[in-house]
């Protein structure tokens, strides 16, 4: 399952993120660093009204695992994540990808 192929009317997600201390760089400039974990399980009722946009329904654990650089410019930085568990597509590359973060606090 790619990323924003799948939909679900109802779902339940876990986000956690363990925020190590803020690492000094210079004088006034500190950027934040995260481990993050996301899961997601969901379902949809009645699949068979939707047959314009072919989709998957998450039934069972999506999984993410990374690490987070926030602040880097302002309050924007990356983080770069691994998808495993049940939707893992085989090939290491193609469960790899870079987000772009925004942290207000």
């Amino acid at each position: 399952m790619i990323s924003g192929d799948f939909f679900a009317d109802r779902y339940v997600a876990l986000f956690f993120t363990h925020r190590f201390r803020d690492i000094q760089l210079w004088n006034t400039k500190k950027i934040q660093l995260a481990l993050v974990y996301n899961a997601l399980i969901g379902n949809m009722e009645h699949q068979d009204l939707h047959t314009l946009y072919r989709f998957q329904v998450p039934n069972n654990l999506y999984q993410e695992v990374g690490i987070e650089i926030n602040k880097l410019v302002s309050y924007f930085g990356l983080g770069a994540y691994y998808r495993f568990g049940a939707y893992n597509q085989g090939i290491f590359d193609d469960n790899l990808f870079i987000k772009l973060t925004f942290t207000l606090f």
